[in-house]
């Protein structure tokens, strides 16, 4: 338990693997992505914690790490989210029931040399995000999974793209959107969910856009579910109430 926000920074510190820190209330600095070790932070019901700044760290081994937020609001005052360099493959790193809102640029933009197995945000909140016309995701970074289920997104009419990749992988990619409400614009008609374009060569791509609704309010932009140009894929694109 961490009974106050001076005491946050030297029990994440200190986060033995798997180790979960439940916040009381207040409004904590977020620290540096973990190494070798998984943590989570989460807030009870009855509590609401305001996550500020940046997720850092730089040249280190990320290898079998995660990182798993709960019950908390994250990203007011960060000009990016997850923002942290080195190498090794990240085991996971996940949202669940958390409101993500008022980051200026990308919520992910992880450095090259990094793998990141699954990310994934489940039952979360999104909006005002990409405020300075920015993709949600332009990493050097792998993505190998990438999931969104019942979130709701509103208000991020700057944003271009969920996923824009900047590093080419050999390897392969799967998208999971589903059961989602996207009450949004984007920055242009070229763009709007997905973008892979060429950068994911493998031969067992997913792409599931599935049970969401997806509306562009009316004065602004709606634009292209996804673009794909390499790999092979298999996709399942389903049951989706789309207009605008």
């Amino acid at each position: 338990v961490v009974d106050s926000v001076q005491h946050y920074p030297t029990k994440y510190a200190a986060a033995m693997d798997g180790d979960t820190l439940l916040l009381y209330s207040g409004t904590y600095a977020n620290q540096n992505f973990p190494v070798a070790k998984s943590i989570t932070v989460m807030a009870p019901d009855t509590c609401e914690v305001f996550m500020t700044g940046e997720i850092r760290g730089s040249e280190n081994d990320y290898s079998g790490a995660s990182l798993h937020f709960e019950n908390v609001t994250i990203g007011d005052g960060a000009s990016y989210l997850f923002n942290f360099s080195g190498t090794g493959t990240v085991k996971a790193i996940s949202m669940k029931n958390c409101v993500l809102q008022n980051v200026n640029r990308c919520t992910i933009y992880i450095g090259k040399g990094i793998t990141v197995e699954n990310f994934a945000f489940d039952g979360c909140t999104l909006h005002t995000l990409n405020t300075g016309n920015w993709n949600f995701s332009w990493s050097e970074a792998v993505i190998n999974a990438l999931t969104f289920n019942e979130c709701t997104f509103y208000d991020n009419n700057g944003m271009e793209s969920i996923l824009l990749p900047r590093a080419t992988s050999e390897g392969s990619l799967k998208f999971t959107f589903t059961k989602n409400t996207w009450f949004t614009g984007c920055r242009d008609a070229n763009r709007y969910i997905l973008q892979a374009g060429g950068s994911y060569t493998g031969e067992e791509n997913t792409l599931i856009i599935k049970d969401n609704v997806i509306i562009a309010p009316e004065g602004t932009t709606g634009g292209q579910l996804f673009t794909i140009s390499a790999g092979w894929w298999e996709g399942e694109i389903t049951n989706n109430l789309i207009h605008g």
